[in-house]
């Protein structure tokens, strides 16, 4: 499933200097991996604009629209998506040390016993 969105914002702050601009560069379509829904993979893309820095000043002339609220930068997957998967893998992983663990106990005791 693919929900389309775009920001609401008339401007956003540089992320270099914290200047606030309003003078839109153009748009770009931000593409994010979400929670399933009902079973359903979803994926949003997102209209995010960018604009130009009115501060003579910043060495960075471009900058986006920030999606921080929802992904890291320059990030695929919303941060919802990123726990699910760290708390799969961890409990994944700590189920593989724990019968490792469980191994190396019975092996020492059939050690013990021969």
């Amino acid at each position: 499933m693919t929900v389309f969105l775009h920001t609401a914002g008339k401007g956003a702050s540089c992320p270099y200097c914290g200047h606030f601009s309003h003078r839109l560069h153009s748009y770009y379509s931000r593409h994010i991996q979400d929670l399933e829904v009902y079973g359903h993979t979803l994926e949003l893309v997102i209209k995010v604009g960018k604009y130009y820095c009115e501060n003579v000043s910043c060495p960075r002339k471009i900058f986006c629209e920030p999606l921080s609220f929802l992904a890291r930068r320059y990030g695929r997957r919303s941060y919802l998506v990123e726990e699910r998967i760290r708390s799969i893998s961890l409990e994944l992983t700590s189920r593989k040390a724990g019968k490792t663990h469980e191994l190396k106990r019975f092996n020492k005791v059939v050690y013990q016993i021969s």
